[in-house]
């Protein structure tokens, strides 16, 4: 499937395992992480980042991220006792630490309500919860404002259609490669992993590499011995 994007800025074609810039040229299997002016960043074989996307990840401070469909994989389970059920990710979760490692900030913002995200959330030290938030733009202007963040400074993670109000109005809109199509088109950077497999830990391996944090961080860890 190809999957057109509307923006200079954006990735404008996934294509089986090939990721092309606007000209449709493919990109290698080298692994690089270039941030300086003018460069082409490739996370993997399948992520180019291009200069103006890599500037937009520059300003990122807050990860926003919706549930369903993101942290999970969109699916909800109940027990014969009315209990919820989600199943998360553990890259998602050693991401989160990684971000945080960095000195950023994280939020939660869904439709939903559900016990089991404020554990997750617990367990993670996000920052903030809003859950059940059916107007997802009007309960994003009060946190911009407890957090005293411009809407450039978030990188919002979101799947469907509730999503789009706050992914046109941050500074990187990401989507999961499962997305809905809508969401899909209106967004600065789509991963290969979809909701519940990796797609957070992609967003935060892209903010932070466009950063200089994650070479900083993975070269301390490399360079660690007894």
């Amino acid at each position: 499937m190809t999957i057109a994007r509307r923006q200079g800025d954006r990735v404008t074609r996934r294509q089986g395992d090939t990721v092309s810039d606007r000209t449709g040229e493919r990109i290698g299997a080298e692994k690089t992480r270039q941030t300086g002016p003018g460069h082409l960043v490739t996370l993997s074989p399948c992520h180019l980042v291009t200069p103006t996307l890599a500037t937009r990840c520059q300003s990122v401070e807050l990860l926003l991220l919706d549930v369903d469909g993101v942290l999970t994989d969109g699916g909800i389970i109940y027990t014969d006792q009315h209990v919820e059920l989600k199943s998360f990710h553990v890259r998602d979760g050693s991401g989160l630490k990684l971000w945080q490692r960095a000195g950023k900030r994280s939020a939660i913002l869904t439709g939903r309500s559900s016990r089991v995200v404020d554990i997750r959330a617990t367990e993670l030290g996000i920052d903030r919860v809003i859950q059940g938030a059916a107007d997802k733009l009007t309960a994003y202007r009060p946190l911009l404002a407890e957090m005293k963040l411009r809407p450039e400074q978030v990188c919002m993670v979101g799947d469907d259609i509730p999503d789009l109000p706050v992914l046109r109005n941050c500074g990187l809109a990401v989507a999961p490669a499962d997305a809905c199509l809508d969401v899909l088109a209106d967004v600065h950077f789509v991963t290969q992993a979809g909701g519940g497999h990796g797609a957070v830990r992609e967003a935060i391996e892209l903010v932070l590499s466009c950063q200089g944090h994650w070479q900083r961080m993975l070269a301390g860890d490399r360079d660690a011995a007894l």
